[in-house]
C-alpha cells in the first residue's frame, strides 16, 4: 500500500503523506472518509467522531507532541483511539496509536496534545 501511495503521488520518497492527501488511500480502498483540514476540528469532533466509532487520524507537531524541540516543525500523523474527560465533559487526555512508539497506545493530557494539534492547523480524518 505504500507503494501504491507513492505511485499517486500522495507520498513523498521517506514515505510521508502529504497533508492535503491524509485518507486518500483509504478512500482508494473503499473506506468512507470525512476531513477537516482547515483548522476546524475541535474538541467536540474528536469526542463527537469517537462516539460514532469513526477511527481518526489526527496530524500533529512532533515536536510538540514529544516535547522535543529537535523535532519542532515536523509534521506526524497519529490515531486517536480514546479520551478521558472530565465530570464537566471537558478532555483531559488522549490516547493514540503512533507507529514511532512501539510502546503505543501513548496517551497524552489534552494541553500537549492540543498544542501538537494545532501545530497541523488541527487535521482531523475520520474513516469509517
Amino acid at each position: 500500500m505504500a507503494q501504491e501511495a507513492y505511485e499517486k503521488g500522495w507520498t513523498d520518497e521517506a514515505g510521508g503523506t502529504y497533508t492535503k492527501d491524509v485518507g486518500n488511500l483509504l478512500e482508494a480502498h473503499g473506506v468512507p472518509t470525512q476531513r477537516w483540514t482547515d483548522g476546524s476540528a475541535n474538541a467536540e469532533t474528536l469526542k463527537e467522531q469517537l462516539s460514532q466509532g469513526k477511527d481518526l487520524i489526527a496530524g500533529v507537531d512532533m515536536g510538540a507532541l514529544y516535547q522535543d524541540e529537535a523535532c519542532a516543525g515536523a509534521g506526524h500523523a497519529v490515531w486517536v483511539t480514546g479520551l478521558e474527560t472530565t465530570p464537566e465533559g471537558q478532555i483531559s487526555s488522549v490516547t493514540v496509536n503512533d507507529s514511532n512508539h512501539p510502546e503505543s497506545p501513548q496517551t497524552y493530557d489534552y494541553d500537549t496534545f492540543k498544542t501538537a494539534w494545532d501545530g497541523s492547523n488541527r487535521l482531523l480524518v475520520a474513516a469509517g
